[in-house]
C-alpha cells in the first residue's frame, strides 16, 4: 500500500513537472543568435494564414527542442498578456539536413503572431535553470521584394563633329 501511494505521488510529480518549467527569452541578436531560417507566409483557400519555416542552420541554440508559433494580446493598462495562440510546429528533417515545418492560423493573428524556438543550450552550454527561447516576428519571414532596378541614364550624345568649313 506505502509502495502504491510512493508510485501515486511521483507520478503526480512527473506529471507537474513541465508546469513548473521556467522559460527566458533570449535578447535580441545582431546574428540572431546564429540562426538560419527562412519562411514563408500565404493566404489558404479558407481564409487562414499559412506559415512555413524552414531552420538552416541552429546555430548558437544547437541542439533545438522545439519550434511554437505563440500570438500574445496587446500588454493590458497593467502591463499583462494573454495567449491568443500558442501552437507546436511539428518540425520534420530534410534530406540536406534542414528542418521544416508548416503551420495554419487564423490571419487575424498575423500581427501579433512569432515563430519562437526553444533551446536547452546555449553556446553549446547547457542552461540550468530553464528553457531559453527566441522570437522571430512573422514580418521576419515575409521576403521583400527586389527593388527595382534604378532607371538609366539616358545615353550619352555625341557632339556633333567638327567641320572644316571656316567663315
Amino acid at each position: 500500500m506505502l509502495a502504491m501511494a510512493g508510485l501515486i505521488l511521483v507520478a503526480v510529480a512527473m506529471m507537474t513537472s513541465r508546469a513548473w518549467a521556467v522559460y527566458y527569452e533570449l535578447g535580441p541578436s545582431q546574428d540572431d543568435w546564429g540562426l538560419k531560417y527562412e519562411g514563408a507566409l500565404s493566404m489558404t483557400k479558407e481564409g487562414k494564414l499559412n506559415i512555413q519555416f524552414t531552420l538552416a542552420d541552429q546555430g548558437r541554440l544547437k541542439p533545438i527542442h522545439s519550434v511554437h508559433v505563440f500570438a500574445l494580446s496587446n500588454p493590458s493598462p497593467d502591463g499583462s498578456r494573454t495567449y491568443l495562440l500558442k501552437a507546436p510546429m511539428p518540425m520534420q528533417q530534410t534530406a540536406d539536413g534542414k528542418m521544416t515545418g508548416e503551420i495554419q492560423i487564423g490571419r487575424e493573428l498575423a500581427e501579433f503572431a512569432r515563430v519562437r524556438v526553444f533551446s536547452y543550450t546555449v553556446d553549446g552550454q547547457p542552461q540550468r535553470l530553464g528553457v531559453r527561447y527566441y522570437d522571430i516576428p512573422l514580418r521576419k519571414l515575409v521576403k521583400k521584394a527586389p527593388v527595382a532596378a534604378a532607371p538609366r541614364a539616358p545615353a550619352a550624345i555625341a557632339a556633333p563633329p567638327a567641320s572644316d568649313v571656316r567663315k
